[in-house]
């Protein structure tokens, strides 16, 4: 077994024109960014969205399993200093731990292990988990992320585009169906290479807000400005779409990152939360006197009067309330990763793709922080509550003269808002807990290497 792992690292080397050279953690998990940033993104697989989760989910797995196994091949360990555990890193490895013991001391702990339909069991955290550690370890060039992504988000606005239209490019509906046979035809909506639009709307509330700052805040790079392209393919999608998780995530973040941006300058700082302030304060006062009559802006009036109604935002309000049950039943440690749809809580009604009357069953909580505590219990959710409030107390401190983590702090922001309305899935969450990494590394290099 020694001889062929030598084999395999002897194969692994190549000639930088100044001797061999071995193949470096750094160099491995740039590879495997890449491929989470093009060959992942863009894949869907056969079935198209019928089986599009659990063909991404298999994609993830080989592609982790590999750039493992590559680690375990050429590391000589994760830094060993006690400066490696900065408390970002230490309350993930909480929120790890706390997850092993929910998924152990779980009723249903087989099926914790690998998940239910949404395939977000403890291998799926843990491998979250890994994305966070190993990318705030070696980092990840912002360079690379824009371009890469960018290209990615191109190719998948392009394809949003003309399934808006009604066409069927590369068969990802079922044969002779189209985007606009939404709960008729079939449950949901879903555009790209990433399905459901309720997990475009995460990756939008990830990559707008990158790009935006990015092109602002890189300077030095003459070519940011290519990145206009995909930022406004992006934007239109995300308007076309029409999500209200992703506007409200957008909108929010950004407000919220202005004066943080702003902290070198305590004049434009303090303009800018003064601003802020009377726009919300007008707001509110707005939408608790004045009814729109439908829609978003009839339900926030209405919750302002104190009238709230189950079916208030896409029934999150029903779904909530369900949800709080089950947590009441197992608050310390959850029933398990990804196992609320065994809890059997869902509503009842006729379903016209159907043609019959059907209970669906809740599967996630449409909020991912009641999400982690309804399968992991109350104690991962405060671990991973304090790896955010670490991550941003950070931020706070380095966002106004250090642009890399300004970039990775304004879109970790805005997802982590979305997230109150949002689901967490293998389609999407990695490259939230890639960016977490970039962000812990960003803040965490000496001011020198910076």
């Amino acid at each position: 077994m020694r001889r062929i792992l030598q084999k395999v690292r002897l194969v692994l080397r190549w000639e930088n024109g100044m001797g061999k050279r071995k193949i470096t953690p750094k160099t491995l998990t740039t590879i495997y960014g890449i491929l989470l940033l093009t060959v992942y993104f863009l894949f869907v697989g056969p079935g198209g969205y019928t089986s599009i989760t659990m063909n991404k989910y298999l994609v993830l797995l080989v592609l982790s399993g590999g750039y493992l196994l590559s680690l375990m091949l050429y590391n000589r360990g994760i830094h060993g200093s006690v400066s490696w555990f900065t408390p970002a890193r230490v309350a993930i490895l909480v929120f790890a731990g706390c997850s092993i013991l929910s998924t152990f001391l779980s009723p249903f702990w087989r099926q914790a292990i690998l998940g239910g339909a949404r395939k977000e069991g403890l291998i799926t955290i843990l491998l979250y988990v890994i994305l966070f550690l190993t990318f705030s370890t070696y980092g990840f060039s912002l360079k690379l992320f824009a371009y890469l992504s960018g290209g990615s988000m191109t190719i998948f606005c392009l394809i949003a585009f003309l399934q808006l239209d009604g066409r069927n490019p590369f068969v990802l509906y079922p044969e002779g169906l189209n985007y606009f046979g939404a709960g008729a035809d079939y449950m949901s909506e879903y555009l790209g290479t990433l399905g459901n639009v309720d997990l475009v709307a995460a990756a939008m509330c990830l990559l707008i807000p990158f790009y935006v700052h990015y092109i602002i805040l890189q300077r030095k790079d003459p070519w940011r400005f290519f990145l206009l392209l995909p930022l406004l393919l992006c934007i239109a999608v995300t308007v076309k779409m029409w999500v209200l998780a992703a506007f409200v995530g957008l909108i929010v973040g950004l407000m919220l990152s202005i004066p943080i941006l702003l902290g070198n300058y305590r004049t434009a700082r303090n303009l800018s939360i003064a601003g802020i302030a009377v726009l919300v304060v007008g707001g509110l006062m707005t939408l608790r006197f004045v009814d729109s009559g439908s829609g978003l802006f009839h339900e926030l009036h209405a919750i302002l009067n104190g009238e709230i109604s189950e079916d208030f935002g896409s029934q999150r309000i029903a779904i909530w309330r369900q949800v709080w049950e089950v947590i009441r039943e197992q608050p310390l440690w959850g029933s398990g990763p990804d196992t609320l749809e065994l809890w059997g809580k869902g509503f009842q009604g006729y379903s016209a793709f159907y043609q019959a009357h059907v209970t669906t069953l809740i599967d996630t909580a449409h909020n991912e922080y009641l999400n982690i505590w309804v399968n992991q219990g109350i104690f991962a959710l405060i671990a991973y509550f304090a790896a955010l409030v670490c991550l941003a107390w950070k931020w706070i401190k380095y966002a106004g003269h250090h642009a890399n983590a300004a970039i990775c702090g304004c879109a970790v922001l805005c997802y982590c808002v979305q997230a109150f309305f949002g689901m967490s899935s293998c389609i999407t969450a990695p490259y939230f807990w890639m960016l977490s990494g970039m962000l812990q590394y960003e803040v965490a290099r000496p001011v020198f290497d910076r």
